[in-house]
């Protein structure tokens, strides 16, 4: 009696289609995406379409490559924010040490980085690395660009810090800020300059305080004083990278970015900036989709730490979760392949057109982010990055290769398809393995308990009849009941 009841304890109950806790999780950041989304759609046409008129199309071309630099560069960030997302749940003392190590890091970071960025503008370098035109306003927007981004570095972590909070959907609406302000900026810009300096001044900067919101936002939910942020924040140790999980997120964050954002330098010196500038219109619109499906699977990373806090895999629900995200970016990769080309002439005035081809290869590459997302989202401890940054590495070196290849064969549309094939070639079968070593491992775990329950139920007959010492003597259950 005592093992049948036990390992009934074992067997957990049916679960809906989706459990509730991820089903809030994502679907509340879905829904404050879908809310914002014409916000950033509205500002994207509009900010294109000013940028074409005023600086041409080769201008556009230019400014798009400037202001894509700090996607090149996320080894700066050093995978910290991981470390913030996931310390966000524990004890106050561990996240205001981790917040504190992490601060002090970018800091250095971020000096180090103005310090490159101005070299390059004094030595002139930045036209001969990104392949514009040799121009006084484009070096100098170059080095400013990435001066910005710099400082934008120890400030993002106010994101990480809400987002391991839970508070991904203020988050998005945070970031909605940007887009309005920068319209406001850029629908005055041409009465009085043409100079790009200005444009990707506004385009970099207007960022950086929803990131100091988003810092206040995170220290109100976790009930963590500012004062005490800031107090952590001062330089008085080494701040040394200590966890594999900063170093797998580093590896990852410098992976994707060499996957999907050297496709404009690639296009740029094999075809020009007007080719450049087809590429980042169409971009742009599939810039829409990816920050749905991200923000609903970035909503499942702290809910997928939290479950590992309390001794769960979380792959019970994983299944479920794949096929529901798979099924919501269906509609939009439809939606993108019909109005890319329609859209992209809109905003351009007419004059930057993307094909049909240009349109399915961002389709296929939003299906193929959005159904990995789930997994992704899972194998965000030590051991699951470790994974991910072995598969998206291989990723990354296939994809520059294949981008190369395909943009002379194929042409704009060449190094998006090329990324697709390298993500499925190479991240999703990592990601299975590291999925397989998860499920052995709770499976271990379930073995172990039920052979200690088998022991305790053999054991307990043989003890004392009485049943009133029978009740004193006998082992409780692991759940805590007992027979």
């Amino acid at each position: 009696m005592h093992s049948t009841d036990a390992r009934s304890a074992l067997v957990r109950p049916a679960r809906p289609f989706l459990s509730d806790e991820l089903t809030r999780a994502s679907g509340g950041a879905l829904l404050a995406q879908l809310i914002t989304v014409p916000i950033w759609g509205i500002s994207g046409l509009i900010s294109a379409r000013i940028q074409v008129v005023s600086l041409g199309p080769s201008g556009y071309g230019s400014v798009s490559i400037i202001t894509s630099l700090p996607a090149l560069l996320p080894f700066a960030n050093l995978g910290v924010g991981a470390d913030v997302v996931n310390s966000a749940g524990g004890r106050k003392a561990e996240v205001l040490q981790t917040f504190g190590r992490s601060f002090r890091i970018l800091v250095r970071n971020c000096l180090l980085l103005c310090l490159a960025a101005i070299a390059l503008g004094a030595m002139r370098l930045w036209h001969v690395l990104l392949k514009f035109p040799a121009d006084n306003a484009l070096e100098a927007s170059a080095t400013a660009g990435i001066v910005l981004f710099a400082v934008s570095l120890p400030l993002g972590l106010g994101y990480s810090l809400a987002l391991g909070a839970g508070r991904n959907r203020e988050v998005i609406c945070l970031q909605a800020i940007s887009p309005v302000v920068n319209i406001a900026i850029l629908c005055a810009l041409p009465q009085w300059t043409t100079n790009p300096y200005w444009y990707v001044l506004t385009l970099m900067a207007t960022p950086l305080p929803g990131a100091v919101l988003a810092c206040r936002l995170g220290a109100r939910a976790l009930n963590v004083p500012i004062g005490d942020l800031l107090a952590v924040c001062r330089f008085r140790s080494s701040g040394r990278v200590t966890h594999s999980v900063a170093r797998g997120m580093m590896v990852v964050s410098l992976a994707c970015p060499l996957t999907y954002h050297t496709d404009r330098i690639v296009i740029s010196h094999m075809l020009g900036t007007v080719a450049v500038a087809r590429y980042s219109a169409a971009a742009s619109l599939q810039g829409l989709g990816i920050g749905l499906v991200t923000s609903a699977g970035m909503a499942l990373w702290p809910k997928f730490a939290q479950r590992r806090r309390e001794g769960r895999t979380g792959l019970t629900d994983l299944g479920r979760t794949t096929l529901w995200f798979a099924a919501g970016v269906a509609p939009m990769a439809a939606l993108l392949v019909l109005f890319i080309p329609w859209a992209t002439a809109l905003m351009t005035h007419g004059q930057v057109t993307a094909d049909r081809g240009l349109a399915v290869a961002f389709a296929l590459l939003l299906v193929v982010i959005a159904t990995h997302l789930p997994s992704g989202m899972l194998l965000t401890d030590a051991f699951g990055f470790r994974v991910q940054a072995w598969g998206h590495a291989l990723m990354a070196l296939t994809s520059i290769v294949l981008s190369i290849v395909l943009c002379a064969r194929v042409g704009v549309a060449g190094p998006v398809l090329a990324s697709s094939i390298a993500f499925v070639t190479c991240v999703w079968p990592a990601t299975a393995i590291g999925l397989r070593k998860v499920h052995a491992g709770s499976r271990t775990g379930h073995a172990s308990a039920a052979k200690t329950l088998d022991t305790a139920s053999l054991a307990t007959p043989c003890a004392i009849p009485s049943s009133r010492s029978a009740e004193a003597a006998q082992p409780s259950s692991p759940t805590g009941t007992a027979s």
